[in-house]
């Protein structure tokens, strides 16, 4: 029988398990087309995926807390992160889309390691220390949602393909668009079409390269290239960062399209998360 746990768990330990309550949402988005192809459904029915998730999250953060002020909270904590890890085994090993979808549900269970971790730092430290510690929870969450896929590529064929079997789906991934020897409305009339057409809050974060020569031209009234990217990114709720070393540059780097990374806006830095060639 569990019992409950006498010392407190380290501070690490909670931030790891608010990482992982989101990240298990945030790397699943980018492979629902996948998904949707290995089992050979429509998206729509794979998208039960998502939706049956956070219903159920959502339930069971009614019923969390009482259990952990019953039972403890390592107990609660302990079962939980046991069905995650079963749940996830048979998603990870069944060719079933109904079996798949039903532990696809109990990896829910996952949400009480955000919502209990909350409650230690509450019972744990003072006012002004847990002020802290709650900030670094939230900053997991944030930290978190920045890794996925690399998708994406110059803005005017991005922009091109939207709407047609070919359009780029960033949904969860990081989206990285770069443009030479266009003027700014330009720019501005691709990125609408794509924030319509996809809706650049779904990404996990934004990189814009080096935009060579795609200052106003003439001397009309127009929006600077930094304004008219401006307009764009700042009302997003996700991670967006420009002036990265890609594009029709002489110095760039390679950006391997689908190979999982992590964007770091604080020290600017991206890394590659799984080798980009066999």
């Amino acid at each position: 029988m569990l019992t409950a746990a006498t010392t407190p768990p380290r501070f690490a330990t909670l931030v790891a398990l608010t990482a992982l309550t989101t990240l298990t949402l945030n790397m699943f988005l980018p492979s629902l087309s996948g998904m949707a192809r290995h089992f050979g459904v429509d998206y729509a029915a794979i998208s039960f995926a998502i939706s049956g998730y956070l219903a159920v999250t959502a339930g069971l953060q009614l019923i969390i807390g009482p259990l952990s002020d019953r039972f403890g909270r390592r107990p609660v904590i302990l079962v939980s992160l046991a069905i995650f890890l079963a749940a996830s085994l048979v998603c990870a090993t069944t060719d079933d889309v109904e079996i798949f979808l039903a532990f696809r549900l109990l990896q829910g269970a996952i949400v009480a390691g955000w919502g209990i971790s909350l409650s230690v730092v509450r019972d744990t430290f003072g006012p002004r220390d847990a002020a802290s510690r709650l900030g670094f929870l939230s900053m997991a969450m944030s930290v978190m949602p920045m890794t996925g896929p690399l998708v994406g590529g110059n803005l005017s064929l991005v922009s091109a393909l939207a709407g047609t079997p070919y359009a780029a789906d960033w949904r969860g991934g990081i989206l990285f668009i770069e443009e030479v020897n266009e003027e700014p409305y330009r720019i501005d009339r691709w990125m609408t079409q794509l924030d319509l057409a996809g809706g650049f809050q779904h990404a996990a974060a934004l990189m814009i390269g080096i935009c060579d020569n795609c200052g106003p031209q003439g001397d009309g009234p127009s929006l600077t290239l930094d304004e008219t990217f401006d307009v764009h990114l700042k009302p997003l709720h996700v991670p967006a960062v420009t002036g990265y070393s890609f594009g029709h540059i002489r110095n760039q780097f390679t950006l391997p399209l689908g190979i999982r990374a992590t964007l770091d806006t604080g020290a600017q830095t991206l890394t590659l998360l799984e080798p980009a060639v066999a």
